[in-house]
C-alpha cells in the first residue's frame, strides 16, 4: 500500500529531482565563476575545490565533461599551482 503525499510535498519532490548532483553543479558554477571573474584571486581555489568534489562524490553523464574542463581550466591558467600539481590527469 502506498501513502498519497500531499500536492505541496509532490512539487517539492519534482522540484529536488531537477536539481544536478552536487558535484555537476559545484563544477558548472566553479567554471561560470572563473569565465566571469578570471583575475579573482579565490578562482583557482574554487576551481581546485570543484575538482576535488568532482573526483570524491556522485558521478552523472556530464560529470566526465565538467571534469575534463575543469582540469584543462587549471592545468592551463593555473600550471604552477598546487592544484596543477596535486592533480596530473583529468580521470
Amino acid at each position: 500500500q502506498t501513502c498519497a503525499l500531499p500536492i505541496s510535498a509532490e512539487h517539492e519532490i519534482s522540484d529536488l529531482r531537477k536539481i544536478p548532483c552536487a558535484s555537476d553543479y559545484f563544477a558548472a558554477a566553479a567554471l561560470d565563476w572563473q569565465k566571469q571573474h578570471p583575475s579573482d584571486p579565490r578562482t583557482l581555489d574554487i576551481l581546485g575545490f570543484a575538482e576535488r568534489v568532482v573526483r570524491n562524490s556522485c558521478r552523472t553523464d556530464a560529470t566526465k565533461e565538467l571534469n575534463h574542463r575543469l582540469f584543462v581550466v587549471v592545468q592551463t591558467r593555473y600550471p604552477e599551482s598546487e592544484w596543477a600539481r596535486r592533480y596530473k590527469t583529468w580521470e
